[in-house]
């Protein structure tokens, strides 16, 4: 198989993976600078630069692809997913490439790897219109300065700020949830629960196991709705990653359809 032919491999794989079409939602969402909005203007530079890898990818410039991801794996060595696309990248070049994750796509770790890949591609396709605001979050009063918005279908965390008393997005960020998914009923079923909660307190990194990478914030589950539907369970935080990794694969979603209950 020829250099090229495994250039397209990769970019097919990835396609597959987004449910994308070069002319079509993909290109919208990566607008230019010059345009008034663009998703892009509210993920991370770390997330920016995944994304313009994968671009270059989907447009066969493979040295470009290989530039952004490395300047990428130089500034974050602990992205797995960059670190993976980078191999495949090399292997590519030597026309050596199998696939994704190089042809070990039932590795469980390749296998979670794509799927956080999925889940980070699908953002942009998805994304939300400008001034749109949850449909839970409609006011903010004075004292609420901040809302975190978490749609679990997605893996994604939005942040709004009260601003001449509207809420208004300020960024957005990937984000992973419990092991099995949405929908808490019972303390231990490893899932997360779904609900209006408040941040009770932040607990710094540095006082807690590296597990929590920078820190954690405790909500206050279960509350009076929980408690009043039996719901059981306790020490629910929003927290950082391990400080060795940069994020966390999502599970493998088979639940996304049956919970998706928060959407814009």
């Amino acid at each position: 198989m020829s250099r090229r032919r495994h250039v397209l491999t990769l970019a097919v794989l990835l396609l597959l993976l987004g449910s994308l079409c070069l002319g079509g939602p993909w290109r919208r969402a990566l607008a230019d600078a010059s345009n008034s909005f663009s998703p892009l203007d509210y993920l991370s530079k770390t997330e920016r630069s995944l994304v313009k890898s994968l671009d270059a990818i989907l447009h066969n410039d493979i040295k470009a692809a290989l530039r952004e991801i490395s300047d990428l794996t130089r500034q974050r060595p602990d992205f797995h997913l960059a670190q993976m696309i980078q191999g495949d990248l090399y292997m590519a070049l030597a026309g050596r490439l199998r696939g994704f994750g190089n042809g070990q796509e039932n590795d469980p770790e390749v296998m979670h790897l794509m799927e956080e890949a999925r889940i980070r591609l699908r953002n942009l396709l998805e994304y939300p219109p400008r001034d749109a605001i949850p449909q839970d979050l409609t006011y903010l009063s004075r004292a609420q300065s901040n809302a975190i918005v978490v749609d679990l279908s997605k893996s994604r965390l939005y942040l709004f700020r009260r601003i001449n008393g509207q809420p208004e997005l300020i960024a957005n960020y990937y984000i992973s949830s419990g092991k099995n998914g949405p929908g808490k009923i019972l303390k231990g079923d490893k899932r997360t629960p779904v609900g209006l909660y408040f941040i009770t307190e932040y607990l710094p990194g540095y006082k807690l196991p590296p597990l929590y990478g920078f820190g954690a914030m405790p909500i206050n589950y279960p509350n009076e709705w929980d408690r009043l539907h039996k719901k059981t369970g306790d020490g629910i935080w929003l927290h950082g990653t391990p400080i060795v990794t940069y994020s966390r694969p999502p599970p493998i979603q088979r639940w996304v359809r049956r919970h998706d209950q928060h959407r814009f």
